[in-house]
């Protein structure tokens, strides 16, 4: 799957303000730093048409992530 079917799937562009523009609809990863902090990484939307291809797995979200693999969860900030 790629992020641009992650994103319609999980239906962020129907849950979206109608004058919300392509630009701000997506997700954005962010990662726990502890006490209650958040780190902002890699962020994803529809106008964005060159990361839209990548697969969930290109990005690093595949079976090694979370509690399966042991490694650090994946969060996701959905926008706007």
């Amino acid at each position: 799957m790629n992020i641009k079917e992650f994103i319609e799937q999980v239906g962020a562009p129907a849950r979206a303000p109608k004058r919300c523009s392509e630009d701000a609809i997506g997700l954005c990863e962010v990662t726990e730093v502890g006490d209650g902090t958040w780190q902002k990484g890699s962020v994803f939307t529809l106008g964005d048409l060159p990361k839209l291809g990548q697969t969930l797995e290109d990005v690093g979200w595949d079976d090694q992530r979370g509690e399966a693999g042991m490694g650090k969860p994946v969060w996701l900030v959905f926008l706007p």
